[in-house]
């Protein structure tokens, strides 16, 4: 069984409230194996019942999982805190294609752990003590930028 790290999110680090439980950024990634039973159980568009989250409430033995699109949320005890990892380019891939409907890869997917610069909180925090204001400047490139391509017909992002 694999040992799940914790990082607590510091007092000033922004929301940190996940239905009542704390959330902790995870230190370690996470190594899951989805196996047939895990896809042919899973519901589509469900960020508690897909198919990688029943494999990792197998492996870790966790009470609630939250996988969404670009973030796992992990709880092992009823009343207990949150560990937050970051979805794999992999499992992202799988996630879009079970939702819309095609089939989910069988195989070991990683949770990524959050790094330092995209934890709750952390780039509000890391302007505050800047002295200087910012100014407003215009893309050099202006107007040369591909629109942000939006996936449609997929769950919902996460809330932290």
């Amino acid at each position: 069984m694999t040992k799940i790290k914790l990082t607590k999110l510091t007092a000033d680090a922004g929301p940190r409230d996940l239905e009542g439980g704390v959330v902790f950024d995870a230190k370690a990634p996470l190594h899951i194996t989805v196996i047939d039973s895990d896809i042919t159980r899973a519901d589509r568009k469900e960020p508690d019942t897909c198919a990688m989250a029943l494999a990792v409430r197998r492996c870790v033995h966790a009470h609630e999982v939250r996988v969404h699109m670009t973030r796992v949320y992990v709880r092992k005890k009823a009343n207990g805190p949150w560990t937050r990892y970051l979805t794999s380019a992999p499992l992202r891939t799988e996630l879009v294609s079970f939702d819309r409907g095609g089939g989910f890869q069988a195989g070991t997917y990683m949770l990524h752990r959050v790094y330092k610069s995209q934890r709750v909180g952390v780039r509000a925090h890391r302007y505050a003590d800047n002295k200087r204001v910012h100014r407003d400047r215009k893309h050099e490139n202006l107007g040369l930028r591909r629109p942000l391509r939006v996936l449609k017909n997929v769950r919902g992002h996460s809330p932290l």
